[in-house]
């Protein structure tokens, strides 16, 4: 929907990539993020699932220790 959005797939597919993070390790930071953060009232679907990857890849790379908390 927005281009923030494409954005925030390729900056995680890349740090995936770069750090060896698993997609089985992501998937679950992804899933734990959802759960965490269900969509607000008028937000859409998808800007809520591309808030949640992006929450899913800080917590992923926090704690691999590569971004400040």
């Amino acid at each position: 929907e927005e281009p923030w959005q494409g954005r925030a797939l390729g900056m995680g597919v890349v740090a995936m990539e770069r750090f060896d993070v698993s997609r089985e390790e992501f998937r679950d930071a992804l899933i734990a993020a959802i759960a965490a953060h269900p969509a607000d009232a008028g937000e859409t679907a998808a800007t809520a699932y591309y808030a949640a990857w992006i929450d899913a890849l800080e917590r992923v790379l926090n704690r691999r220790a590569l971004l400040g908390a």
